[in-house]
Formats: C-alpha cells, sequence, structure tokens
C-alpha cells in the first residue's frame, strides 16, 4: 500500500516539473518580463527610423541607372527671335519694365508721386496688348474702353443717380491712367477744372482766374471755391442729382443757424420740411 502511494506522490511531483512555472504573482519576474518587451520595442522603432531615414534611389526601382535628362534652357523671353513665319507675338517676347520704362520711352510714367498699380509692376499687358509683332511697335487696349478700369475695379451695386461718365466706363475723363500727383489720379484737384470739362461753370465767380465768369452776382461758397464734392459723389449716389445728402440735411449741415431757427418756430414753412431747392437756387442766383 505505501509503494502505491509513494508512486503517486513521485508522479505528481513530475507533473509540477512539467507545468510552465507561473509568475505572474512574482514581481521579480514581472519587471523581467516588462524589460524584454521594451527591449524589443525599442529595436523596432529603430529599424523602421533607419528605414525611412534611408535615401531612397527610384532609379535602381526603374532598373534604371542612367542619369536624368535635364530639361532644355528657354531663352529668356525679353530676348525675340531673329525674325521668321513663327516669331511670337511680342505680348509673350516684351519685358515691359524694361523695354517701356528703362528704354526711355516712357520713363516719365513712373516719376509720378502716385502709380497705378500695373505701372508700378512693370505689367503694360495688363491694359495694352500688341497687335503686330514687336519690331511694329502697335498696340491696342486689351479689352473695351468701357470694360476695362472695371476689369480690376468691380462697380458696387447700382444706386439712385450715376454719373454719367461713370456709367458709360468714361474713368479716363476724370482719372489718369498711370498715375498721378494724387492718390486718386484725378486730372485736376481743381473742380473748376475737372468738372468745368464737362459740365457749364457758369456759375463760377466773374473774372475768375482772367478767364469770364458767371452771369449771375451771388455765388454758393462751395461753387466759388470750386469745391463740387462738397456735395457731390463722383460716381454714384443714393440721393438725387448725386449729392451726399438727401438735400435738406445737406444744406442745413452748414446752415446751423436756419436749422436751430426752424427748430425754435413754432411754425414752419411747409417746403423747408422737404427741401430747400423748392425756393433757392444750388449754385447761383441774382438775388441775395
Amino acid at each position: 500500500m505505501s509503494d502505491r502511494k509513494n508512486a503517486r506522490q513521485e508522479l505528481f511531483v513530475q507533473k509540477q516539473k512539467a507545468r510552465p512555472v507561473n509568475c505572474a504573482h512574482d514581481s521579480q519576474c514581472a519587471r523581467s518580463r516588462f524589460f524584454r518587451r521594451v527591449s524589443t520595442l525599442v529595436s523596432t522603432v529603430s529599424v523602421v527610423f533607419l528605414i525611412m531615414a534611408a535615401p531612397i534611389d527610384t532609379r535602381w526601382a526603374s532598373g534604371s541607372l542612367t542619369r536624368p535628362q535635364e530639361e532644355p534652357k528657354t531663352k529668356s523671353p525679353s530676348r525675340p527671335p531673329q525674325g521668321g513665319k513663327k516669331e511670337l507675338s511680342d505680348l509673350v517676347l516684351r519685358d515691359f519694365d524694361q523695354s517701356c520704362f528703362r528704354s526711355g520711352c516712357h520713363g516719365e510714367k513712373k516719376k509720378q508721386p502716385w502709380l497705378h498699380g500695373p505701372v508700378t509692376v512693370g505689367a503694360c499687358d495688363s491694359c495694352h496688348v500688341a497687335t503686330k509683332t514687336r519690331k511694329e511697335h502697335k498696340f491696342k487696349l486689351a479689352r473695351p474702353k468701357e470694360k476695362l478700369c472695371t476689369h480690376c475695379h468691380r462697380r458696387p451695386k447700382k444706386e439712385l443717380s450715376v454719373h454719367q461718365a461713370y456709367s458709360d466706363g468714361d474713368c479716363i475723363s476724370c482719372h489718369a491712367p498711370h498715375g498721378g500727383d494724387n492718390k486718386n489720379f484725378l486730372v485736376s484737384q481743381d473742380d473748376k477744372v475737372l468738372c468745368g470739362k464737362c459740365h457749364d461753370m457758369e456759375h463760377t465767380p466773374k473774372k475768375l482766374n482772367g478767364q469770364p465768369g458767371s452771369p449771375f452776382e451771388f455765388i454758393h461758397e462751395p461753387v466759388g471755391k470750386s469745391k463740387c464734392r462738397e456735395c457731390h459723389e463722383p460716381h454714384q449716389s443714393k440721393n438725387m442729382r448725386l449729392l451726399t445728402k438727401n438735400e435738406r440735411s445737406l444744406c442745413l449741415d452748414c446752415h446751423d443757424v436756419v436749422q436751430h431757427e426752424i427748430d425754435s418756430a413754432k411754425v414752419v414753412h411747409e417746403p423747408l420740411l422737404k427741401e430747400c431747392g423748392a425756393c433757392h437756387a444750388p449754385h447761383a442766383s441774382n438775388v441775395k
């Protein structure tokens, strides 16, 4: 009986020795397993990094070890070909800043205090297009005159009253196209000259600058000082006659005494509540 018991104990011991060691609760074993995992991870990351950092020669992949061919060098666009039927247009060949401004032909255009953007960067082809070869030196506008400026200077939504020149796209009647002595490129900052090109300036003071003046005795002060833009917008307005404000507000901004009289009066003349022009000429009159 004892022999059988001893055999069973020996068999149990052998099974225990064959069973894998479970060291989940052994702190030393757990630390060892952690460091092995960290070491494996670091090795893997290092290999990946070296692969990514290594230069790759794509010629090996394509099976070609020959040197890539360099792209042919193109000639400078400012140098025209020597004639021939396939001669490129002047627009492609010309260095406008060099040819137009620094050649001595149109250099004065860049000497103005204020310059139009295309002139500043020598982009003459924004507005001018060569019609013939470079040698003939003939150009036309890049677009119809009435659409040339609005291609860049977008018009806002149309308002109640619009200046005729603005409506027709005749911008150069008031603005110099290349630049000027003021930031708006006005052909003149004197409204008598600027507006007088189209509008009858008979309301200007008598003998002004030696020129025949107004047949009227009394001149509205802004008119006498050639300050049309104090009352009128140059392009368009939400008010009648291009006024900067509605007529009554515009007049009372300067005639504050009248405004005070209206505010303190018990009875106000009805036309005065609407517009001053019902009784008063806005520019000039023979009656004070």
